[in-house]
C-alpha cells in the first residue's frame, strides 16, 4: 500500500490507519492475556456418579407388630423430650413474669387506701 501511495496525505493516512490497527491488536492481545490468566486461576469442580443399578432392598423387619410398637415408643420419647424442652424454655420466663407480677401487686397494694371498718355510734 505504501508503494501505491503517491501523495504525502495518503502516506499519513496509511500510517494513522496502521497505528490504529496496531493499537487495536495490542489491546486485544492484552485482553486475551488477562482472560487467559483468569481462566488458569479458576476452579472447576465436576462430580460424576452413576445411578444405582440395584433397587433398594425392602426390609421385612419393619412391617410387623413389634416394629410398630418400637416406632410408637420412639415417637413418644421424642414427644416427651420436646415437651421437656418447651417446659425448660417457658419456666424461666414464667418465673420472671411471676416476680414482676408480685412486685406490681406489692406496689399497687401499698398505694391503695385502706378500708377502715365502719362503726356506728
Amino acid at each position: 500500500m505504501f508503494s501505491r501511495a503517491t501523495k504525502l496525505g495518503d502516506v499519513i493516512a496509511l500510517e494513522r490507519e496502521l497505528s490504529d490497527r496496531e493499537a487495536d491488536l495490542e489491546a486485544l492481545q492484552s485482553q486475551q492475556r488477562d482472560l487467559a490468566d483468569r481462566t488458569t486461576m479458576s476452579t472447576i469442580m465436576v462430580n460424576v456418579a452413576r445411578p444405582s443399578t440395584t433397587p433398594p432392598r425392602q426390609d421385612k423387619a419393619h412391617d410387623g407388630f413389634l416394629s410398630g410398637l418400637t416406632q410408637g415408643w420412639s415417637r413418644l420419647v421424642a414427644f416427651l423430650v420436646a415437651l421437656a424442652h418447651g417446659i425448660g424454655l417457658v419456666l424461666p420466663l414464667g418465673a420472671l413474669a411471676l416476680c414482676a407480677g408480685l412486685a406490681a401487686y406489692a406496689v399497687v397494694r401499698r398505694f391503695m387506701p385502706r378500708h377502715v371498718p365502719y362503726t356506728s355510734e
